[in-house]
């Protein structure tokens, strides 16, 4: 430190100090972790290993994710939805009524435009009764559906998910344009910030397998197809499955700046043959 005094006096100080160590930076990862033949497994801190940006990091935490969830159901409800109505009614029933009492729940429906039923609570009447009311008609407004939902869930703490089931593309009424007024970039963006879980569900020929499995594979969520809505029921109840064999670790990064930039995050078991479902990275802090 250079101290600069007026001519004449003299001034008698350190020549220097240490400045604190900037705060550590603690990523927390929620993941499954299966078998070839997605069977979930047991594993310990001691059976994985963690890179992030290709450099080895030291797992400090590691446990099941028990804690509360909070997530929104988004259901496509455009016109293309009318045959299954009242099977996606019951499976989306069946669905409300085995999520946990502690875990929030928000429901959005989508058609020409997304439209929010309820928003996060414990109160399953608000959500039975929002499936009562479901019906199918319009467009499907997939992006703007799924960017509402994340929006809904930026900033709540926690454990998050969104539990999407859609038959088709993002499009409009006559099949001629986008449905929504955001794109696939933009959803992509805003779940890499808002870090939640997306399990998404496809039911029939028509969907954009592509646009779900990387929603999915980036949120460290999974991807479920059903044929036809008979088939939903037991997609749903993988959902809640992998909801209660999900494990949480985290770590001390290595890298202790606080640049605000994207890093790449993998999550290893020693053991071949078995597969992470995880998130892809994180953001650290700017400052």
């Amino acid at each position: 430190v250079d101290v600069r005094v007026p001519e004449g006096l003299r001034s008698r100080t350190r020549d220097g100090y240490f400045a604190p160590d900037p705060p550590p930076i603690r990523p927390t990862f929620e993941f499954t972790i299966q078998d070839s033949a997605r069977n979930y497994m047991d594993v310990t801190a001691a059976d994985l290993e963690v890179l992030e940006d290709d450099v080895p990091q030291q797992i400090d935490t590691f446990q099941e994710a028990v804690d509360p969830v909070s997530m929104v159901l988004t259901l496509d409800s455009s016109g293309s939805m009318k045959r299954a109505t009242e099977v996606v009614k019951a499976t989306a029933r069946e669905f409300v009524l085995a999520v946990r009492p502690e875990d929030n729940l928000a429901f959005i429906t989508f058609a020409d435009e997304p439209r929010f039923e309820h928003v996060l609570s414990t109160n399953r009447k608000w959500s039975l009764d929002a499936i009562n009311k479901y019906t199918a008609n319009g467009g499907t407004a997939l992006y703007d559906a799924l960017y509402n939902s994340l929006m809904h869930l930026k900033g709540v703490k926690g454990r998050r998910a969104i539990v999407l089931l859609s038959d088709g593309r993002d499009e409009d009424n006559p099949g001629k344009g986008p449905g929504s007024k955001h794109v696939l970039h933009d959803v992509l963006k805003l779940q890499r910030e808002v870090g939640a879980t997306v399990y998404a569900v496809g039911l029939g020929d028509n969907v954009d397998r592509e646009v779900m499995e990387q929603l999915a594979d980036q949120s460290g969520g999974q991807t479920y197809y059903a044929a036809d809505a008979s088939a939903l029921a037991e997609q749903f109840h993988r959902i809640v499955e992998d909801l209660r064999r999900r494990y949480v670790l985290s770590y001390s990064s290595t890298n202790r700046s606080a640049d605000g930039n994207w890093r790449r995050v993998e999550i290893r078991p020693h053991e071949s043959g078995l597969v992470v479902s995880g998130p892809t990275g994180y953001f650290p802090p700017e400052k």
